[in-house]
């Protein structure tokens, strides 16, 4: 397996991811690079996960799809698709579009995804931090994404993460929502 390293030091060797303040040390998240040959699986489960919480079941959705998606977002830069782990549990994942959007100086958040079991608990600010430092490194200066307008859950902590809709469009199963936050300056708060 591949080493596991704090989110905090993921971005660069010698940068320091923001640290989450409402958790403890064994709280934080940690990190590994994607790997195709050995994520495939994990990424696939994750992502159909995601679909049927948002969606209520698999109509539309196309497991090779994403992953391939994926793939080439770890090929365009590695670090834009990282697995998540707490304690050495799997945690989740974060897939970053490093392209999608580029033109229009946003970031694109292809998926955050955490296990059930990590979910309300803090970390979901941690993931958006995480997606916040690699695109301020880019230069970009907001987040973008698509969120089902059927999943609520999702819509309320966006919005409590400062996103704002900007747009919409239709998905294969209903309407999706997309969102948009400012990215802070190194140092704010998100």
């Amino acid at each position: 397996m591949t080493e596991i390293y704090p989110i905090r030091h993921a971005q660069t060797e010698g940068s320091r991811f923001p640290v989450h303040r409402g958790l403890r040390d064994d709280e934080q998240l940690q990190v590994t690079l994607f790997s195709p040959a050995e994520d495939r699986a994990y990424y696939e489960r994750c992502y159909a996960d995601a679909w049927m919480f948002s969606h209520g079941d698999l109509r539309g959705f196309s497991a090779a799809t994403y992953y391939t998606a994926a793939c080439r977002h770890h090929r365009q830069q590695p670090g834009s698709v990282l697995r998540i782990w707490l304690r050495g549990e799997p945690a989740g994942l974060v897939d970053l579009d490093p392209v999608r959007e580029a033109e229009n100086k946003a970031g694109w958040v292809s998926l955050l995804y955490l296990e059930p079991a990590f979910r309300g608990k803090g970390h979901g600010i941690q993931l958006l931090e995480r997606a916040d430092r690699f695109y301020r490194l880019q230069g970009r200066q907001s987040l973008r994404l698509l969120v089902a307008e059927s999943n609520r859950t999702a819509r309320a902590f966006y919005e409590r993460e400062g996103f704002r809709r900007i747009g919409e469009e239709n998905g294969s199963t209903g309407k999706l929502l997309r969102l948009e936050r400012p990215i802070p300056a190194a140092g704010e708060p998100g």
